[in-house]
């Protein structure tokens, strides 16, 4: 079964929800309207590559944002979290069982008094082979082996 973008973000969440347990992660889409504090996770851009011999190498940055409780008087709240999510994303993280990713490239900025923590997630993965798995496979195999 092939890695799924719905897994990578739960695994992010969970991980989020580890060390910042307080703050809310938005789902819906930001410009509707949010309480502060909170997150809003979004994979910015992703890249995907098919090769040969049935692989998939993916490619997803993935940008944290981070809503400060005050909107003006932020700077130290800001710092804090910046510190929080490098370490929360400096090791493996575990996407299912068997399936563990590195983040890579992680940087920070901030824009107009929100956080924006970015790093990128890299994968490759052998594409499962139809053909093979909806094949029949033999039950038993008599051998004579006559002996010179």
């Amino acid at each position: 079964m092939m890695l799924t973008l719905k897994e990578i973000a739960k695994a992010i969440n969970s991980r989020l929800e580890k060390v910042l347990t307080d703050v809310p992660i938005q789902s819906n889409d930001i410009s509707e309207g949010f309480e502060r504090p909170c997150l809003y996770i979004n994979f910015d851009t992703i890249t995907s590559s098919d090769y040969i011999g049935n692989k998939r190498e993916r490619v997803i940055q993935v940008i944290i944002y981070y809503f400060p409780a005050n909107r003006y008087e932020n700077e130290i709240e800001l710092l804090e979290t910046q510190e929080i999510l490098e370490q929360a994303f400096s090791d493996s993280l575990l996407i299912r069982e068997g399936f563990v990713v590195f983040p890579m490239e992680m940087s920070s900025i901030k824009v107009d008094g929100v956080l924006q923590f970015s790093f990128e997630i890299y994968t490759l993965e052998i594409k499962p082979n139809i053909e093979e798995e909806n094949a029949e496979y033999m039950e038993e195999l008599h051998i004579n082996l006559k002996g010179d």
